[in-house]
């Protein structure tokens, strides 16, 4: 693998020659890989050259990738939940952990489920488009295409921005279509806050941290860890289920940030004394109805709060008469997105016209008439 000692592994991209130090993603390529992780420059499949890690969650990892193949950078996602596995010294194979062989097998089969789903959903622009899944080293692998960005986190911080309502529903547009899709499909991703959205260079908002159902439920193991003033009660409290509404609460917690710039109180704390209000400036800039939404999305009790992302949906652009735009971007104002098709409201009936239309109108004239005549001829007669 000479040929691939000048790439940079954390964006795979050329380097100069001599150079360490990426101009791009000012990753160095001397960087220590700590294990558990893959090796640098490990090779799967014959295909697929490991980088950097890019991330890593409680039962994953993902790591930037090359794939030898095509001649492209991609992401590379290993299912690795280092409570329930380790790897074997000397060599790529993970092992679970004894006692926990039963819980591996079945978060792993989780893992696969996950990305096979979100292979089935190409297409959808702010979800990753997977481009293989398979299994090695008696684990699982999703490779999905890589691109710029960073998180929503960062831009918000960078620019300063706040955005009004209309261009908090146009921006986030992309992201209500991806979670109505997933949550369809049984998929909750839990995990929704301005760290787990990112924004591509390309202006695109694009959804990331997925994990496995085991990694939001009650298994002490997987647990993930919640963002605060984004995850709501059932997701820290384990009395209560995760449900569909779980992502309405996570995601109208980042477009209330992004409107406001304040961050939502946390849920165990609003459940025992709720102090969230929304800024007087921003409740006198929202157009009627959009108060509502934004309350009933924010319940902290799953029981009061709006019941899916559909409903959220269909209260955010049932009355607009154009397609939803899924490409919205906060980028600038005069840059022009692109536009993708989506789900699209149904258009208002239209007043009938024509023949039908005119015979009636004719039969409506001669009833005033006549009316008119009877009513001189009655007064006439008096």
């Amino acid at each position: 693998m000479a040929e691939y000692q000048n790439l940079c592994l954390g964006c795979m991209r050329p380097l100069p020659v001599g150079i360490q130090v990426c101009p791009n993603c000012s990753r160095n390529n001397n960087e220590i890989q700590p294990s558990p992780y893959l090796p640098k420059r490990s090779i799967l499949c014959e295909k697929y050259l490991i980088g950097l890690v890019k991330e890593s969650a409680t039962d994953c990892v993902t790591y930037a990738g090359f794939d030898i193949s095509r001649q492209r950078p991609v992401f590379i996602c290993e299912f690795l939940p280092e409570n329930l596995a380790v790897r074997n010294d000397g060599t790529n194979e993970l092992r679970p952990r004894s006692g926990y062989e039963a819980m591996y097998g079945a978060c792993l089969q989780s893992f696969v489920s996950l990305w096979q789903t979100l292979h089935s959903l190409n297409g959808i622009p702010a979800l990753p488009a997977v481009t293989e899944v398979f299994g090695l080293n008696s684990t699982a692998y999703a490779v999905y295409e890589s691109f710029e960005s960073i998180t929503l986190d960062e831009y918000l911080t960078a620019t300063e921005e706040l955005l009004d309502w209309e261009r908090v529903k146009k921006v986030f547009s992309p992201i209500v279509v991806a979670l109505m899709q997933l949550n369809s499909r049984g998929i909750i991703h839990g995990r929704v806050s301005p760290s787990t959205i990112l924004v591509g260079a390309d202006g695109r908002l694009r959804l990331s941290g997925f994990s496995i159902p085991q990694a939001k439920s009650n298994v002490i193991e997987l647990r993930s860890s919640c963002a605060p003033g984004y995850s709501p009660l059932e997701l820290s409290d384990r009395r209560l289920a995760i449900c569909r509404n779980t992502d309405v609460y996570s995601l109208m917690a980042v477009m209330y940030t992004a409107m406001t710039g304040l961050q939502v109180q946390n849920s165990a704390e609003r459940a025992v004394n709720d102090l969230m209000v929304i800024p007087s400036e921003v409740a006198k800039m929202l157009p009627k109805g959009a108060v509502e939404i934004i309350i009933s999305a924010l319940q902290v009790h799953p029981e009061s709060r709006m019941a899916s992302m559909q409903i959220l949906y269909e209260a955010l652009y049932k009355t607009e008469r154009q397609s939803v735009p899924s490409d919205s971007s906060p980028a600038p104002a005069e840059a022009e997105p692109k536009q993708q098709s989506a789900p699209e409201p149904v258009p208002a009936v239209k007043a009938e016209s024509g023949p039908v239309a005119l015979t009636f109108k004719v039969f409506i004239t001669l009833v005033l008439v006549l009316s008119m005549l009877f009513v001189t001829a009655y007064s006439t007669f008096l």
